[in-house]
């Protein structure tokens, strides 16, 4: 695994155990889109109705959670990489 000043892939950057350093910023901002895509990607789903089984349903809900979470992951290790890059203390 790639190690680097910004952090390294796939490990926690310190502080809470969901915060994950992207290598660069086009990292980040690609998990930021694919965040917001997969959150309204499962809301339309949802809102349509398109498959009423239970199941589907849940499965849809969880996506829409790990959307979510990617967003949020994904604009705090943007926040602390613009602030390392900056000089700045995280």
């Amino acid at each position: 695994m790639p190690t680097g000043t910004y952090g390294e892939w796939g490990k926690p950057a310190g502080g809470p155990w969901w915060r994950f350093v992207p290598k660069s910023p086009a990292l980040g901002y690609l998990e930021l889109f694919l965040g917001i895509f997969f959150i309204v990607q499962e809301i339309v789903y949802l809102a349509i109705g398109a498959d009423r089984s239970t199941a589907q349903a849940v499965l849809q809900a969880i996506l829409a959670v790990v959307g979510i979470a990617a967003v949020i992951r994904s604009i705090d290790g943007l926040r602390i990489l613009r602030a390392r890059r900056s000089g700045a203390r995280v």
